[in-house]
């Protein structure tokens, strides 16, 4: 296990967020990230660490060496650590930022309509450890 991961932090009772983030350990084949609910317990405590206590629950957020991530842009940041995706992250690659950023925004604001709500998904063992809870 390495020593130094990525956080990826989520809306923890989006439903797409919940399914994004299983996708995400999914294909986490080098042990890059470890995952958790902004709203969480754990998840207060790192946006706390890194001054980031207002943020917007809309937004996935990926903090790695000190630097953060959000909205597209984390996804992007994200999309270049996982294996066996490459096709997805050179199509969202091409995307001028501003129009990636406005599907994002889209998403984001209407995910509990389109998705719903929920709280995280039942997890297989192999994907648990990725998890802070």
């Amino acid at each position: 296990m390495k020593s130094s991961h990525a956080f990826i932090l989520i809306d923890d009772e989006c439903a797409l967020c919940n399914r994004l983030a299983v996708w995400i350990a999914r294909y986490d084949k080098q042990d890059e990230f470890r995952i958790t609910g902004l709203q969480s317990e754990h998840g207060r405590i790192i946006l706390a660490k890194y001054g980031m206590s207002g943020i917007s629950l809309e937004s996935i957020i990926m903090i790695e060496d000190n630097q953060y991530y959000s909205g597209s842009n984390a996804v992007m940041a994200i999309l270049k650590k996982l294996n066996g995706v490459s096709f997805l992250r050179k199509t969202y690659g091409i995307m001028p930022t501003s129009i990636r950023e406005k599907i994002y925004r889209i998403v984001a604001n209407n995910r509990y309509k389109i998705f719903g709500t929920a709280k995280y998904c039942s997890l297989d063992k192999k994907i648990r450890s990725k998890f802070l809870t």
